[in-house]
Formats: C-alpha cells, sequence, structure tokens
C-alpha cells in the first residue's frame, strides 16, 4: 500500500491536530494500491502518521470487490488491516467470496465462500523490490463452501478432479513461499462433499 490513488464523486476529508486522518470516498469509490484495485459503494481508509492503517469498503451498488493479481474477494463489507501500510489481514462479511487466480484453460476460479471469510497475510521478500503480502491462511465460517480443481499429470497417471465441500468451518492453509498452492485443509462442525 506504498503507492495507493482514490477515485470517488465525494469525497469527506477528517482531520485531526491538523493532520488528515480519515477520507471517506462515496458513489462507486475506487482505490488502486501497489496490490491491490478495491471497488465499492463507499470506502473509507484511516490514516496513521500519514499511512494508510485501515481501509473498509461497503454498499450494494456496486458491491464491495478487491481485486489483486492472485485472488478476488466479494462481500458485503469489507475491511482490510494494513499497519505500517504492510497488508496483514483482510475480512470479507455476509455473502463473502474468495476466489483465486482464474485456471489457463477456461478462466475459471477456484474459491471459498461463507458468511464471513477471513485472510490473514505475511511478508515475503521479492529479490530486487519491496516486500510483498503473500497469502497465509484463508478462514471461512458459517455456511462455508470450497470449489477447487486438481489438474492430472500429463503423463497420464493421474486424472483431474473436482472437489466440492461444504462446512461450519473451512481453513485453508496455504503452502510456504506460494499463496496459491493449499498445504492442508480442515473442516469442522456439520461436514459434507463430493470428489468427482
Amino acid at each position: 500500500w506504498i503507492s495507493y490513488s482514490p477515485a470517488a464523486t465525494e469525497f469527506d476529508l477528517g482531520l485531526a491536530k491538523k493532520e488528515l486522518n480519515r477520507v471517506t470516498a462515496r458513489d462507486s469509490a475506487t482505490l488502486r494500491s501497489t496490490e491491490l484495485t478495491l471497488g465499492a459503494a463507499t470506502i473509507q481508509i484511516a490514516l496513521e502518521n500519514r499511512k494508510v492503517v485501515q481501509t473498509f469498503a461497503w454498499g450494494s451498488a456496486p458491491r464491495p470487490r478487491a481485486l489483486a493479481d492472485d485472488y478476488e474477494v466479494k462481500g458485503d463489507s469489507l475491511a482490510i488491516d494494513t499497519p505500517a501500510e504492510i497488508l496483514k489481514e483482510l475480512r470479507a462479511f455476509r455473502g463473502a467470496w474468495v476466489g483465486f487466480r482464474p485456471d489457463s484453460a477456461q478462466g475459471e476460479r477456484d474459491w471459498l465462500a461463507g458468511d464471513s471469510i477471513t485472510a490473514f497475510f505475511v511478508s515475503r521478500a521479492v529479490a530486487g523490490s519491496a516486500p510483498r503480502a503473500a497469502l497465509q491462511q484463508l478462514e471461512a465460517r458459517r455456511q462455508a463452501k470450497s470449489f477447487y480443481r486438481l489438474a492430472g499429470s500429463g503423463d497420464g497417471a493421474t486424472k483431474p478432479s473436482i472437489s466440492y465441500a461444504r462446512a461450519d468451518k473451512i481453513v485453508l492453509t496455504m503452502q510456504g513461499g506460494d499463496s496459491l498452492k493449499v498445504q492442508r485443509v480442515e473442516m469442522s462442525g456439520n461436514v459434507d462433499g463430493v470428489q468427482l
């Protein structure tokens, strides 16, 4: 979040001791940063020491949507924590949905959904540039659902498969070093699903 650019029809600014501490953008607001593009009816940014530390997005037209290179997040409202302008946590509420990078064949996303989803990030060093946020874990609660596809091996030893599951809670833990590959899936509560 080192560089960010808000756009909207209407802005409200908040000041504390002559320092800008809040910006609220209304009417089809958009916020672009180095890692994420966020769109919603209303977006509010909280600042401390001239750095964005928290961002909220809400409203129904358009519904909040965050888009990054590797994932897309939707919900009735979003809350994003960026202490020191480093992405640490993203929460989506009511009708929350997270989709991973679309596959190259059909452009479809594997996804996780629930009444609420929390995404936890870690800062990962990138050679020759500033550290980037990497997804560490996703947690879906209440009416959680997941859909993902596994490609078959190129030698024909394993065939492609599709998995759909439902549970009260689903937790995806990503592989260290790759925020797109799932290392572990944990489901609890009322669990059912199908694997094809």
